[in-house]
């Protein structure tokens, strides 16, 4: 997923930075990091991200690309 996707995911789900981080189990530092592209998010954390916006009914695109 890209910076700009991680991001529209998280304000899709209605999240603050420090709460997306909560929901994947990750500090808040490392959702700005994914947010301005300093590091990639993991596989399995794409996973998990696919899995909650699955539930609340979401597709980011290129989500879908990690099933």
């Amino acid at each position: 997923m890209s910076s700009e996707e991680i991001r529209e995911a998280r304000e899709a789900l209605g999240l603050t930075q420090t709460e997306f981080g909560e929901m994947l189990h990750v500090t808040l530092k490392t959702v700005q990091n994914w947010e301005y592209g300093r590091r990639k998010m993991l596989k399995l954390t794409q996973k998990l991200l696919q899995k909650k916006l699955e539930e609340k009914g979401l597709q980011i695109p290129g989500a879908n690309r990690f099933s």
